[in-house]
């Protein structure tokens, strides 16, 4: 979900309908909307330039009514965007969604926070949401400095027993459904490599119930692994991003996934189109 640019020029002029035409009517019929908040949503001007960046974005506060219309009750933070406004923009972006009650994960005001899991309830049951990120290493937070939760996709024992603190810490806090959602990986990937696979299974293996990629803004494969779904990257939703030749950035899904008393029941995916300042049902 990417609201600045020319979707933030039009706040002002558009209704949150112009945005998300006919999807809303399968926003409001789920519990609740899941996704990855790929800019800061700021007022803060001073551009992030350590190092220097082709593409910087932010959107105005009232874009947090694009989200509450969509029913979003929890964002990933954990990109490579959302310290575009620095350190400053990241913390209006807390505070905003605080105000607005959407739950995130991801980023946070030190280590501690970016690590630690936003848990939410949803429909009925409470819902683990956890944020890591491959991209920006220098965006990562500190004992002393806001940042995101910055993870090397990697299956050796350290990486894996933080992903599994990070799971157990979900539980002890009772939730019933744990995400792990993940920005990794280069632009215009069609498919996930081995070792992201690889990845992806030991994060279920470990107690992860939804692995939900992001990053490639291209949707790649779905996945059941054992007891868990692996969407390796749900491309784009909402944007005013250019279609890049030969790619179909303007494709994606909705993805409603249904659990019942024994985990997942169902996955339903709706096709879209992706407009330069709107979606649609395909």
């Amino acid at each position: 979900i990417m609201l600045a640019r020319k979707l933030t020029a039009l706040l002002p002029t558009r209704p949150v309908q112009h945005y998300w035409t006919d999807l809303l009517p399968i926003f409001h019929a789920t519990d609740g909307v899941v996704g990855n908040l790929e800019c800061p949503i700021t007022t803060h001007d001073t551009e992030w330039r350590r190092p220097w960046k082709a593409f910087r974005f932010r959107a105005h506060p009232s874009a947090i009514g694009l989200l509450t219309a969509a029913k979003v009750r929890l964002v990933n933070l954990a990109n490579n965007h959302i310290l575009d406004y620095e350190e400053e923009g990241l913390l209006d972006t807390l505070k905003h969604l605080s105000a607005a009650s959407i739950g995130r994960a991801g980023a946070g005001e030190n280590a501690y926070e970016a690590a630690r899991t936003a848990v939410v309830k949803i429909g009925g049951i409470k819902v683990g949401f956890i944020g890591i990120t491959d991209q920006m290493p220098e965006f990562s937070a500190r004992h002393d400095c806001p940042g995101t939760n910055y993870v090397r996709i990697r299956t050796d024992n350290a990486t894996l027993n933080f992903i599994r603190l990070l799971v157990d810490s979900s539980r002890q806090a009772g939730a019933d459904l744990v995400i792990l959602s993940c920005h990794w990986g280069p632009n215009l990937r069609p498919w996930p490599p081995r070792r992201y696979r690889d990845f992806a299974r030991c994060a279920i293996a470990i107690g992860v119930d939804v692995f939900h990629g992001h990053s490639a803004h291209l949707v790649q494969g779905v996945e059941l692994y054992r007891d868990g779904l692996i969407l390796y990257d749900t491309g784009d939703i909402l944007d005013d991003y250019w279609i890049f030749p030969g790619f179909r950035t303007d494709r994606s899904f909705v993805f409603i996934a249904e659990f019942g008393r024994h985990g997942l029941a169902r996955l339903r995916m709706r096709p879209v189109t992706i407009e330069r300042d709107f979606v649609r049902l395909a």
